[in-house]
C-alpha cells in the first residue's frame, strides 16, 4: 500500500517538473534571438555588429562602438567620440556624495 502511492507520488513530481521544463524551452524559444548573453547582464554591446562589448560611444550619432567597429563608423569631420561609461554601484554614489567626496 505505501509503494503504490510513494510510485504515485514521484509519477506526479516528474510529470510536474517535465512540464515545467517544456514551458521554459517555449519561453526560452521565444526569447529575441539578437539578445546577447552581455545585454542580460547589464554590459553595454556594441550597436552596429550587436556581438562585442562597447567601448566607445560616439556623442553625434548616440552609438556605442566596440574596438573593431569604430573604423567602419569613424568620420572626423562630424564624429565626436568619449570612452562608454560603465554602470556604477548607485551604493557607492550615494556613499561618496553623503561622505561629501
Amino acid at each position: 500500500m505505501w509503494s503504490a502511492g510513494a510510485m504515485l507520488f514521484c509519477l506526479g513530481t516528474v510529470m510536474v517538473t517535465c512540464g515545467m521544463y517544456v514551458k521554459a524551452r517555449h519561453w526560452a524559444a521565444l526569447a529575441p534571438a539578437n539578445a546577447s548573453p552581455d545585454a542580460k547582464r547589464g554590459r553595454k554591446v556594441c550597436e552596429m555588429c550587436a556581438k562585442n562589448e562597447a567601448v566607445i560611444q560616439c556623442r553625434v550619432h548616440q552609438m556605442q562602438l566596440c574596438a573593431n567597429c569604430v573604423s567602419a563608423h569613424y568620420d572626423f569631420r562630424s564624429c565626436a567620440y568619449v570612452p562608454s561609461t560603465r554602470q556604477t554601484n548607485s551604493k557607492a554614489r550615494a556613499q561618496s556624495q553623503s561622505v561629501g567626496r
